[in-house]
């Protein structure tokens, strides 16, 4: 799992902040997983999965990633259409 998902339960969980609310560190993640999104939008534009046709574990680990960080308030936004935003 990428280190700012990580970071961001960490603090969430553990720490001082929530998901809505405002923390440098939680921020931080955010931003990373937002360019994690927007690379990840950008790899699968056009085609289904990142192996094309073929479902690969690449996109279990992404999906279960993307599905922890929408549970903490960092998911993909609705102009990551490749993403299903």
């Amino acid at each position: 799992m990428p280190t700012y998902i990580l970071r961001l339960i960490r603090e969430i969980f553990y720490g001082n902040a929530t998901a809505s609310g405002s923390n440098a560190l939680v921020d931080d993640a955010k931003t990373e997983i937002r360019s994690h999104y927007s690379s990840l939008d950008g790899l699968l534009t056009g085609r289904d999965w990142v192996g094309v046709d073929l479902m690969t574990v690449a996109d279990v680990a992404d999906r279960l990633t993307t599905l922890f960080a929408t549970s903490l308030g960092a998911g993909p936004s609705e102009e990551l259409t490749a993403l299903g935003g």
